[in-house]
Formats: C-alpha cells, sequence, structure tokens
C-alpha cells in the first residue's frame, strides 16, 4: 500500500521529494484517513460490491470527470487502505517541527489536495448517510451501489457543466492573467439590483442581530462539506499557499477541481479608503462598516436582506405555495440569461472558479464597473470552498470565528508556523484599557443619560448608568485592589464587580447600535463643549473608547481561574504614548477629583427589566426626528453649556496627568485550557512549524481533560543541507580587550564592547558578497549600537560603507527596509555582472577584485523575534552571512507585590510556566510521568525559549538544498554545552568538527595566501587601533594578543575561502 501512496503522491508533487517530504505526507494522509473517513459495516458492502462487479466497476471508469482519473477510476475503501504505523493507537492530531528547507507548505498542500480529490466518493457516501447490511440480497446491495454512482457522477457532471458555464461568462467579460485580472473594454456590468420588498416604517432599523445575521448570512443549501481551514499569521504566509498550488497544477498539467478562498479582517481587504483613514480603531471599523451605508456593501445588503425576507415568509405561511417560491428564486442570480451579467454575480463566479490572492481580489472589487467588498464577498464564499486561509485569530477567538459564521465541527484546522500559537491564544484573549478611556466612557455615559433623560425609558436609563457603575468600579479598583497582579476571580471579589450583573453588561457594550450611537454623541459633545478638540486626534481616539470597554469586559467575563489582571501604575506615559501639551498639572484624588457616582447608582440599579434589543436607539432616533423632543433636548443640553465638567473633559483629553496613563489588563495565560475548545470540535488539528521547542510545551495544547492520553502524534524532521554548504564560529573574545564577549545587560553598553562589536561586525561581512543579516537579541541593544556607530563609531561605519549599503530595522518604522534591502542586493547583483564582463575582457587577476570601489553587498541589522526574524525567506543570494548578537532572554521582573512595582514589566512567561504547573496538576494529578514532563520543561524553559528563537533566525537563511550560508554567534555563552546542544544539528555537527582545532594544518593548507591576508586583516585592524587611541583615549586597547588575534584572522580567511568556493561552484554546476 505504501508503495501505491508513493506512486500516486509523486503525480501531484512538483519536484522529486526528499524522504522526508514523503514521510510527512503519508502520516497526515494516514492521520486524515483514520479520523475522518470512519466507515462501519454499514457502508463498506458498497466497496466489496463494486470491487466484484465488474459492470459497476466500468460505471466507475466512464465516469472519471469527478477527479478518479488521477487515481485510474478507482474508488477507496475509506481507512480500510490505511495500513496501522507500528501498532500506534489511532491518533487525531499531529505536531510536525519541519526544518527550514524541507519545503513545508508544499509538503503541506500536496496531500491535502490528493486527499480531497482521492476520496470524493467517500464523502459523497458520508453525506448520504448511507446504510447497507450485510444481510441484504445481493441483488438489492447491487441496485442502491448503482444508484449511489449514478447519483455521484449526476452530481459531478452538474458541478463540472457549471463551471465549464461560469468559465464562459468568465472569459467574456475578464482578461485574466497569472498575476493580474482586468474587465475587457466596450463591455458593460450592469449593477445588482435585488427586488427587495417594501417594509413597514418600524422596520427600516432592524436590531443589532438581525444585523449581523443579515450581513453574514453565507449559508448554502444541503449538508456541509468537508473543510480545511489554514491558519497563519501574516497575508503574505497565507498567499504563499497559491503559488504552491499552481506548481501542483503544473505537475498535474490541468487546473484542479479545488476551491481555495482567503480570508482576511477588514482591515486587510477594505477598500474603501476615506472609511479606513477615519477609522482606524479594529472595533470601531469592524461596527462602523456593519452599520454603514458604504458603496461596496449595497449590494450584499439588498441580497441578504431579500434572503432573510424569503426566510421569514416562509417561516409564517402555514402551507407550502409553489408560486410565492418560485417567483422569489426568480430575480436571484443574475447573469444567467443572455443579457449583461450583473457585478455580483460576475465576482461570485469568479471567486468560485478562481483561486485569487487578496491582491487579485481587491483590484478587480474596487473596478468603477464592480465596487463590489471584497469582505463581505470572501465571507460569502467560505462554506463552498474545500481550503479556507485565514489568519490565526479568525480560529482562535470564539467570538470572531462565529461572527464570520465559520464552522469547524468536524472539520480539518492546519495552524502553520506553529511555533507562534501560544502567544497567539494568549493574545486573542487579552486586552488592556487605560484609565483615561474608562473615565471618559463613565463621563459620556452620564451625559447621554442626561440628554436623553426624557426620551429613554426607565430600565435603559438604569441600563446606562449601571454601565456608568461597572466604570466607576473600574476606576476605583487602582485604589481598592493592592495587588498590581491579581487573579481574575480575586479581583473581580476585591473590586465589587460582582455586585453587577456583568452579563448584562456585557451584553449592552456588545450591542453594535448602542456603541455606535455612544460614539456619534461623544463627538458631538466634544464639537459643542469642547471645539477646539472636536477635530484633533485625541478626541478620536478617545470616542471610540466605548468599544474598548466592550471588548475588555466580554474578555474579562470569558476569562477562567488561570487567568490574571495586571494593574499598571507606572508614573507617565508608556514608551510610545507621551503625553501632549506642557507641564503636568498635579493628578486628582481618585474619589474626591471624581463625582462619586457609586452609592446612588447602586441604589437605582438593583431591579433591572430586560427589554428588546434595539429599543435603545429606536427611542433616541425618535427624539431626533420630533421637533419637540428635539427642543426640549436643547434647553436641557444649554443648561449644560457651562459644565464644570469641561475642565476635567479637557484635562482627561490632553492626558497631562500620568494617572491618565494607568492600565487595567486581561492576562491571560491559559493557553491549553482555550485550546481545547478548538480541538474538541475539531477532527484534526495539525501544528506545523520550523522550530516547535521546548516540544513539552506543544503537546500540552493536547493535554485537556477530554483528551488525557495525549492523542498528537509527534512528527520531527531533521535538516537537508549538505554539510558543505554550512560554515559557522562562535566568536568567543574581544578585539579591543581580549576578554569574552558579554552580551548580558550589564556589559553590552560599555564602549569597548560596541567598539569591538562594530569591528568584528566590518571584519566579518567585508569579504561576503551580497546579504548579510545581522540580527540583536533586542530592540533596546540594537538602538544603543547605532547610536554609538553614529557617534564614537562613525569612524567604522564610513569604512563599512564603502563596501555595504548599510540597512537598520525600525521598531514600527513606516520605511519598507525588507524592499530596500532586496532592492539594493539586486543592484549589486547587476553590478557584479557588467562587472564581471569588465574583468573578463581585460583579464584582471583576481586580487585587483578585492581593491575595486564598487559595493560588494548590503548589510541589513534587525532584531531577534521581531518582523524580519519569521517567515522571511532569505534564499540564495539574499543572505549569504548571519551574525547573532546576544541572546534574547526575558527579563524576571514581576509586576506583583505592591502598588509601588506596578510600573514593573509583567513577566508573561513566569506566569505562563506557573500555568502549567497548575494546569497539569489539575488535569492529570495522578500522573508522575507528566508532572515530570512539565517539571523538566519549567527548569530548562528559558533557555529553551531563547535558542528557539536563535534558532528562527538561523532559519532565515538555507532555504533549500543547494542554498549556502556562514553563521557566526558573537557572545561567548554560545560555547557553552547548554547552548549548544540546543543549535540545529547542522550548527552543532559543524561546530564540533573545529573544536579541538587543527590550525596549523589550516594554516599549513593556505599557505602564503593566509600568511598575506592576514597581514592585510592587520592592517585594518590597526588603523582602527590608531584613529580610536588618538580621537577616542577613554575607549582603551588592550595589548595585542596573538594567539587570539590570530584565531580570529584564521576563521575570516576560512570565511571567504568557504563563499569563494561555494560561488564557484554554484558557477560551475549553473
Amino acid at each position: 500500500m505504501a508503495s501505491q501512496f508513493d506512486e500516486e503522491i509523486k503525480r501531484f508533487f512538483p519536484f522529486p521529494p526528499y524522504k522526508i517530504q514523503l514521510d510527512f505526507m503519508k502520516t497526515l494522509y494516514n492521520v486524515l484517513t483514520k479520523s475522518n473517513l470512519p466507515f462501519g459495516e454499514e457502508v463498506r458492502p458498497v466497496y466489496e460490491i463494486i470491487q466484484r462487479n465488474e459492470s459497476l466497476q466500468k460505471m466507475v471508469v466512464e465516469e472519471a470527470g469527478g477527479g478518479l482519473e488521477f487515481f485510474n477510476g478507482q474508488v477507496c475503501a475509506g481507512s480500510s487502505e490505511v495500513g496501522e504505523e507500528d501498532g500506534d493507537p489511532p491518533q487525531d492530531h499531529i505536531i510536525c517541527e519541519m526544518k527550514t528547507g524541507s519545503g513545508k507548505s508544499l509538503s503541506l498542500l500536496t496531500p491535502l489536495v490528493y486527499w480531497l480529490l482521492k476520496h470524493k466518493f467517500d464523502f459523497f457516501l458520508l453525506r448520504e448517510d448511507t446504510h447497507l447490511r450485510k444481510e441484504e440480497p445481493e441483488w438489492v446491495k447491487e441496485s442502491v451501489t448503482e444508484n449511489l454512482l449514478r447519483k455521484f457522477a449526476r452530481a459531478q457532471r452538474v458541478q463540472q457543466k457549471r463551471k465549464e458555464a461560469d468559465l464562459a461568462v468568465l472569459n467574456r467579460y475578464l482578461s485574466i492573467t497569472d498575476d493580474k485580472i482586468t474587465l475587457k473594454e466596450n463591455l458593460r456590468v450592469e449593477r445588482k439590483k435585488a427586488p427587495v420588498e417594501a417594509r413597514k416604517p418600524g422596520e427600516e432599523r432592524f436590531d443589532p442581530e438581525g444585523e449581523e445575521e443579515t450581513l453574514s448570512d453565507c449559508s448554502v443549501e444541503g449538508p456541509s462539506k468537508k473543510q480545511i481551514f489554514i491558519c497563519s499569521r501574516t497575508q503574505s504566509q497565507l498567499n504563499q499557499y497559491f503559488s504552491e498550488l499552481k506548481k501542483i497544477e503544473e505537475r498535474v498539467g490541468r487546473e484542479l477541481p479545488i476551491n481555495m478562498v482567503i480570508l482576511g479582517s477588514r482591515k486587510h481587504l477594505c477598500v474603501n479608503e476615506p472609511f479606513l483613514k477615519k477609522h482606524r480603531s479594529v472595533h470601531e471599523l469592524n461596527d462602523c462598516c456593519r452599520n454603514s451605508d458604504c458603496r461596496y456593501k449595497q449590494t450584499f445588503k439588498e441580497n441578504m436582506l431579500r434572503r432573510r425576507q424569503r426566510r421569514e415568509r416562509r417561516r409564517n405561511k402555514i402551507c407550502y405555495d409553489s408560486s410565492s417560491s418560485s417567483g422569489s428564486s426568480g430575480g436571484g442570480s443574475g447573469g444567467s440569461g443572455g443579457g449583461a451579467v450583473d457585478n455580483y454575480s460576475l465576482v461570485s463566479k469568479l471567486i468560485s472558479c478562481k483561486n485569487l490572492t487578496i491582491s487579485q481580489v481587491k483590484d478587480i472589487c474596487v473596478s468603477d464597473q464592480i465596487e463590489v467588498c471584497p469582505y463581505y464577498l470572501s465571507r460569502e464564499n467560505i462554506k463552498s470552498a474545500d481550503i479556507v486561509l485565514l489568519p490565526y485569530v479568525c480560529i482562535l477567538n470564539e467570538h470572531v470565528r462565529k461572527g464570520l459564521k465559520i464552522s469547524i465541527k468536524n472539520n480539518i484546522v492546519i495552524f502553520d508556523e506553529a511555533q507562534n500559537i501560544i502567544d497567539s491564544i494568549n493574545d486573542s484573549n487579552s486586552v488592556a484599557i487605560h484609565y483615561g478611556d474608562i473615565l471618559f466612557c463613565k463621563l459620556i455615559l452620564e451625559q447621554y443619560s442626561k440628554r436623553f433623560q426624557e426620551v429613554l425609558t426607565n430600565s435603559n436609563l438604569v441600563s446606562i448608568k449601571q454601565v456608568a457603575i461597572y466604570c466607576d468600579l473600574l476606576l476605583s479598583s487602582f485604589r481598592d485592589v493592592k495587588e498590581s497582579l491579581v487573579k481574575v476571580t480575586k479581583y473581580i471579589l476585591t473590586s465589587k464587580l460582582d455586585a453587577l450583573n456583568l452579563n448584562e453588561i456585557s451584553n449592552l457594550l456588545s450591542n453594535s447600535i448602542f456603541c455606535r450611537r455612544i460614539k456619534i454623541f461623544a463627538e458631538s459633545y466634544l464639537r459643542k463643549h469642547l471645539p477646539q478638540h472636536g477635530r484633533g486626534a485625541p478626541a478620536t481616539v478617545n470616542t471610540s473608547a466605548i468599544y474598548l470597554l466592550g471588548d475588555y469586559t466580554s474578555k474579562m467575563m470569558r476569562a477562567n481561574r488561570y487567568d490574571y489582571v495586571f494593574l499598571h501604575r507606572g508614573g507617565g506615559a508608556e514608551e510610545g504614548e507621551p503625553p501632549t501639551g506642557g507641564a503636568s498639572r498635579a493628578a486628582p484624588n481618585k474619589r474626591g477629583g471624581f463625582p462619586a457616582e457609586g452609592a446612588p447608582h447602586m441604589g437605582r440599579a438593583k431591579r433591572v427589566r430586560k427589554e428588546a434589543p434595539g429599543k435603545l436607539h429606536q427611542e433616541v432616533a425618535a427624539a431626533e426626528g420630533d421637533p419637540h423632543r428635539r427642543a426640549t433636548s436643547r434647553t436641557s443640553q444649554d443648561s449644560h453649556a457651562a459644565d464644570p465638567m469641561n475642565p476635567l473633559m479637557e484635562d482627561l483629553l490632553t492626558r497631562r496627568t500620568p494617572q491618565m496613563w494607568h492600565r487595567i489588563e486581561i492576562v491571560s495565560v491559559s493557553s491549553c485550557s482555550n485550546f481545547g475548545k478548538v480541538t474538541n470540535d475539531c477532527s484534526n488539528v495539525i501544528l506545523i512549524g520550523g522550530t516547535l521547542q521546548p516540544i513539552e510545551e506543544f503537546l500540552l495544547l493536547f493535554m485537556h481533560r477530554k483528551e488525557r492520553n495525549n492523542s498528537a502524534k509527534l512528527f520531527l524532521s531533521d535538516y537537508i543541507f549538505k554539510q558543505s554548504n554550512v560554515f559557522c564560529r562562535v566568536v568567543s573574545r574581544n578585539l579591543v580587550t581580549y576578554e569574552p564577549v558579554d552580551n548580558t545587560f550589564k556589559r553590552r553598553s560599555e564602549k569597548t564592547h560596541l567598539l569591538n562589536l562594530a569591528i568584528q561586525i566590518h571584519l566579518l561581512t567585508l569579504h561576503v558578497r551580497f546579504g548579510n543579516i545581522v540580527f540583536f537579541s533586542s530592540h533596546k541593544f540594537l538602538r544603543e549600537f547605532f547610536t554609538f556607530l553614529q557617534n564614537e563609531g562613525q569612524y567604522v561605519l564610513t569604512e563599512m560603507r564603502k563596501r555595504k549599503n548599510i540597512f537598520f530595522e525600525e521598531k514600527d518604522g513606516e520605511r519598507d527596509v525588507l524592499r530596500d534591502y532586496m532592492q539594493g542586493i539586486q543592484r549589486v547583483r547587476d553590478q557584479g555582472g557588467e562587472k564581471k564582463k569588465k574583468e573578463k575582457k581585460e583579464k584582471k587577476e583576481k586580487k585587483e577584485n578585492d581593491d575595486a570601489p564598487l559595493k560588494n553587498g548590503c548589510i541589513l541589522f534587525c532584531v531577534m523575534n521581531a518582523k524580519l526574524s519569521e517567515g522571511i525567506n532569505f534564499y540564495d543570494d539574499f543572505c549569504r552571512n548571519v551574525l547573532l548578537v546576544g541572546i534574547p532572554f526575558f527579563k524576571h521582573e514581576r509586576g506583583g507585590g505592591s502598588a509601588s512595582a506596578g510600573d514593573l514589566p509583567l513577566d508573561r512567561n513566569s506566569l505562563r510556566l506557573d500555568y502549567y504547573r497548575a494546569f497539569s496538576a489539575d488535569v492529570a494529578p495522578s500522573s508522575p510521568r507528566l508532572e515530570r514532563l512539565v517539571g523538566d520543561m519549567c527548569r530548562t524553559y528559558e533557555l529553551k525559549f531563547a535558542m528557539k528563537i536563535v534558532n528562527q533566525c538561523i532559519g532565515r537563511s538555507l532555504r533549500h538544498v543547494d542554498d549556502y550560508s556562514s553563521f557566526f554567534f558573537l557572545d561567548h555563552r554560545f560555547a557553552n554545552k547548554d547552548f549548544s546542544d540546543l543549535f540545529p544539528s547542522f550548527i552543532g555537527a559543524h561546530l564540533a568538527a573545529t573544536k579541538g582545532g587543527d590550525s596549523s594544518q589550516q594554516d599549513q593548507r593556505g599557505g602564503g595566501t593566509f600568511l598575506q591576508e592576514k597581514a592585510k586583516l592587520t592592517e585594518v585592524f590597526e588603523d582602527f587601533r590608531r584613529h580610536y587611541s588618538r580621537a577616542f583615549p577613554d575607549i582603551p586597547f588592550a595589548q595585542h594578543d596573538e594567539g587570539h588575534w590570530g584565531s580570529f584572522a584564521r576563521d575570516v580567511f576560512l570565511l571567504r575561502e568557504f563563499h569563494e568556493g561555494r560561488r564557484a561552484a554554484g558557477l560551475a554546476k549553473g
């Protein structure tokens, strides 16, 4: 059976697969088949009948249009064809660590496509809910099986004809190339106008639930299909799967009947630029989009409203009315007749027939003749897709998942780049809100209730004032809760929030109409009373605070007993958030300076009556439309024109007091508990990444109460690189002082240390052509180094720039450093080609190339665990040399303890380890094995976590089997066995081979060439020594140490030999 799989999968895989790729594809296929195709005795007779009956086998071959032609017209027998693997029990989930360069994305996508196509008939039988007992007569079994085959074939033919008709329409209206889709000229696309029935006056505004349901109605007829959800962190990583699918189709020689849809957030998919600029907050953007009259969304509103009306008519009818049914379906599709196709039908056919990236979807949707919202278009096509590509949060956040109407029940979920999954789970359940935002919500709610007190019912007034009390208690918690870090349950009790109906408050703050009304009122209030802030940035931020308050409340309600609340009582603005305005005012007392509303509100909020959703905003809307009520409200407003709140509100908006920058944060650490909700629903969860260490942390994700026996299969691959394509060294000695290279926090700011780093980086990149990437352990360390280069290190920086273009990664910078760096590499390539021709013509010697004034490469300075350290493929010339400076350990300051310690950073990793200990004890209290596993992980967690980040940086280079690169580790700690044992195997093997050193043999191998190169290198170093001894006597150089200097010079010489040899081999090969 293994040979059959190997032969069939090679028809799909674009290249001859490595053994590790073949093993992984087989493992994934077996797990998916065992978990999703559990055929029992009632279904298996169908396959037995087909195998015994030649006429049925002939029917299968003749009906090969359904995709069975890839498998010689054979139908599978479900899990019967998958052999047991070493007697292991069935496992539903996979944790896969596929090292860099092993073709992870292609190795993942190929078996998925193969599995979907090969088991089409199996999925059909599952949807048909086939029951065929063994005791049935033979002729009954044959008849049932024949009918099933005919029905399957008919469904395939209908699907094929529909696709051919859609493609004919697309070819008529669109010009489709690999990268661009454009409308053909002189062809008119009609705007879809759905026949919406006139509604009663009271129905013009529908409730929030109806609004959300209307715009999220992605339902399709019939049972749902088996779907695969692939999640990743960034849209660029998701878009990569489209190019991989094209490679598979090129290998097969035709387009495959696989529909792949990509889904992003409104922020990524919105094409209404003015709308995006106006609503920068994510929560505000989502809510305002749902309630806006955006022209791109109009088609969907009309279409979904028509569907909703049809459902209501059917629900209200006592008997079936065929005429009404047929009439309602007549105005549907559009474009199926001979006339012009409408915009909605055209893009829907395009999405269903072609696999498009996000940029392609946006380009066609923004066209003047189309103008369809890409976000809602993608949402509508989720249910019909075979593979859905989407960000992590769309699966991990249950609220977002339900809003998108995504069903993971009995479906397959894959998390790519899974080394980030723990942080993503915790981030999706964490949120922070500032003191000033809470206070703003409280004040605006009080003004809102005063403004409309004659309009709102008593119940709505009490509900709004109850939210104001809730805000007041949140503000008081900064005083009442003494600890800075407490469990959520303890925080709710200590802050007296348990006295309120938090469920009702959460429901009100989740009401999009209510939040939008509050935001609009806040903007009008500020324009009226504080016109100087009416259009400023602070007002824009604060008026959206009601959305943030709702998100905070929702996540506090969903938090469990393992999660924390962190009260940050820092003395001023946070980094990147400087207080606006001039001199700081004295911070007012938290209770004395602000209105004390707690006791009166508590008395009025004891009895709260529930009302129908949406009634609150209907009352306000009625008030705005009634002249009498409007006049009454205006009188009330004028009475507050000289509101004493104005100075406080102005101080709040400018945030001159440090107290306004205090914040309260829900810190979620319960990743295993939250992830268990996903694994319980899915048939399979696959975690796949390049560096999944410590692996015990990922095993714990599947160790929840429902599956204590760990139903995850572990698949670990090794690297596929040739040892001759790797060169690496640990640089342990400082060339300025000859002390150990120590990048710890205490020593890294010393000028002698920074100067040494600058000199060593210059010498180690001097002769390496094209791409050199230098990773620093933190943004702060890189900023210190950059500042040194701009001042005392200017002389070294000038020497660097003579041969290299220099680029620095910025933390939240607007400049696209990656693009500039890659363009710089390309320019060096182009210069190298012209230079080579010139050298050939003039027959210059090799040494003349060394003295050429042309730049031979680029240096990119970036940060470990930042944007450029993962998910970026620096293949071939884009990275030939990697330097790692420092080790990214996390800090250990705790935010707990007394209030005075509240300005310390929060040590999330320590909280995470505490959670693992508590969780494992709760899940399996009598399991010594699990206790030992967690204990070992926690003991070495800090080291493994830091080395995981280091190994991710190493993986940016060496992207395929023929790639080559050199690696230097500038820190004496890397030579320690505890660190070196955690290196990738190819790094560890190379370092082990160079230990003990046969330096004399290496010197003899180089002969006179090494001595000449050493002399040149010595002259460069002595030039630096002379300059700094004269210009900066406060940076002393130690007495020359020939042993350490000779070792470093030999490494630089061997580095140059390595790159010249690999480059020559590549030129000879290619």
